[in-house]
């Protein structure tokens, strides 16, 4: 542990505050141009799309909350999960249905049918599951499965393990050649994230050695003179950051997916990569 407590940079309030704000900003123009187009939205594929942002706006919600509290490791294992969240539902948006859209929802319940299947075969499980319709699941998830796969027989062949060969940077390098060809924010890359964020904090998410390092933790002077162990003050940032982004790019998918005119999201990312560029600038500034 270092000997002499760091002092935290008032500079990284602001960065963070601007991000936070960015954030709510394209949340709030979502849930508007969504409340003023309900009526439209009535298929069951909008009310996909609107249940995937619902978690991106609790997720982020919970994130930026958990910065404010400086209670940034936890917030930042949830970045990870926003952008996740991003990739799947950006793919889904772009790749051709039979690829995308098709097996994620059939998987649903093959999904379900397999967990339970996992859950019953524990005893302790097992005693509070009996109001379970297992025959009903099962039945449902060969029929997701013969949809998927017709030659599908439950008596020879097992079902599948996942909705998509695809592997989530397989999935994300794909969504970006997919999305290359279309509007500016689409256009913005996210296998970059996936090197950079997905794989930097899977060592928060896994609680792997990297996460105790000083890299993540050390010891700072509080404002009343006490020498406490907290997260670097950076990550406060860097994680607002990538939120802001994350944010923004999945209202403005959303919405461009459902015929919605997004404009608004144009002066919003604008203002997003001029705050990511003032961070940048001085991120050497920040422990």
């Amino acid at each position: 542990m270092n000997d002499q407590p760091k002092s935290a940079p008032d500079g990284i309030r602001r960065h963070v505050s601007t991000f936070h704000t960015l954030s709510r900003k394209a949340l709030e123009t979502f849930d508007k141009l969504i409340s003023a187009n309900a009526k439209e939205l009535t298929r069951p594929l909008h009310h996909l799309f609107l249940r995937m942002a619902y978690q991106a706006e609790t997720t982020s919600q919970a994130a930026r909350l958990l910065i404010t509290y400086n209670l940034t490791i936890p917030a930042l294992a949830l970045i990870r999960v926003r952008l996740e969240q991003l990739i799947v539902c950006s793919y889904l948006i772009h790749e051709e249905k039979r690829e995308g859209i098709e097996p994620f929802v059939h998987f649903i319940d093959i999904q379900e049918h397999l967990q339970m299947r996992v859950a019953v075969a524990n005893k302790a499980m097992a005693e509070h599951l009996t109001a379970v319709d297992f025959p009903l699941l099962e039945a449902k998830a060969i029929e997701a499965q013969q949809k998927l796969t017709p030659e599908f027989s439950p008596v020879t062949d097992r079902f599948q393990r996942h909705w998509t060969p695809l592997d989530l940077h397989s999935m994300t390098k794909r969504r970006d050649v997919l999305a290359s060809s279309k509007t500016r924010i689409h256009k913005i890359k996210l296998e970059t994230c996936y090197v950079s964020v997905y794989k930097t904090l899977s060592s928060i998410v896994h609680s792997d050695c990297s996460s105790l390092s000083f890299n993540y933790i050390d010891l700072f002077a509080s404002n009343a003179g006490q020498v406490i162990m907290t997260t670097c003050p950076f990550w406060a940032a860097f994680g607002s950051n990538f939120c802001a982004m994350f944010d923004i790019i999945q209202c403005y998918e959303i919405l461009h997916f459902l015929g919605i005119d997004a404009s608004e999201f144009e002066t919003i990312v604008t203002e997003w990569q001029a705050a990511r560029a003032e961070f940048a600038a001085n991120a050497e500034r920040y422990p």
